[in-house]
């Protein structure tokens, strides 16, 4: 802990200190100060922390939630629709807090910024309107702290598959019953 007092006589008072003591920690400020007449008035902040990181991404997971246009579920990864998509995501990290989260799509042609209540663990959205081209498509997710400095970008890949399914009619399906039952 930094703790410092500056005398009466020191009307400008300056200290420095590596940041990398500070990064991390909130520091707080109180000023006490006092007249000739022995009368005082104190005064504190809040607190101010201190970061020069960008948020951490070490635990995040995004992931594509998987529609489809019939009542079966597609299977992970997969996307029956092409105009809509489902995403979660969760674990990004910030010492100082998360500001706004900013979803990428159409390989970093498209991007929505997403403000969030600080305390959310896990984030969905729903984007709807949507033209999404068939195959392989990737999402991305990327925290940008309360200092603007953005996280590195964590992607979800899916495939958009809206053909039917196909059955071969040159094959022909047998059954045979043990003891004809």
């Amino acid at each position: 802990m930094i703790f410092t007092i500056y005398s009466s006589d020191d009307y400008n008072s300056l200290q420095r200190v590596s940041l990398q003591l500070l990064t991390g920690h909130t520091i707080y400020t109180t000023l006490t100060c006092e007249n000739h007449a022995g009368l005082s008035s104190v005064m504190s902040s809040d607190g101010v922390k201190i970061s020069d990181q960008p948020p951490s991404v070490a635990a995040a997971v995004v992931e594509n939630l998987p529609l489809s246009m019939t009542e079966y579920n597609p299977r992970d990864s997969y996307q029956g629709v092409t105009d809509n998509f489902r995403l979660k995501w969760t674990g990004f990290d910030d010492n100082i807090g998360v500001e706004r989260y900013e979803v990428i799509y159409k390989n970093g042609g498209t991007s929505e910024l997403m403000f969030f209540a600080d305390v959310q663990d896990v984030l969905y959205a729903h984007f709807t309107k949507m033209s999404i081209k068939e195959g392989s498509n990737n999402i991305s997710v990327q925290a940008i702290n309360k200092l603007f400095k953005p996280s590195s970008k964590v992607t979800s890949y899916s495939t958009i598959d809206i053909s039917s399914p196909k059955v071969e009619t040159t094959e022909t399906l047998s059954i045979n019953w043990i003891n004809k039952k």
